[in-house]
């Protein structure tokens, strides 16, 4: 996924800006938007660490606004509903 931004708030852990592009732009999973609108993207560094970044959609492309260590419920593949 490639962003046209990344918020203050996704680099309040220490994350670079490159740190959190590189994990947007070669995904391991994608999870559904939240209620907020919030798509939860996991990825690697390119040091390899998986982030679990928060991207919204804004006018113009996607925004990354949430990165942290990806936790446990985001390491695996989203569910289908069916």
């Amino acid at each position: 996924m490639e962003l046209v931004a990344v918020a203050p708030s996704a680099m309040k852990r220490g994350y670079t800006e490159p740190d959190i592009r590189h994990a947007a732009r070669h995904p391991l999973f994608t999870h559904p938007p939240d209620d907020e609108g919030m798509v939860m993207v996991v990825g690697a560094t390119a040091a390899g660490q998986l982030l679990e970044v928060g991207v919204i959609r804004a006018v113009d492309g996607f925004v990354a606004v949430h990165a942290m260590p990806a936790r446990q419920k985001f390491l695996r593949a989203p569910r289908t509903r069916r």
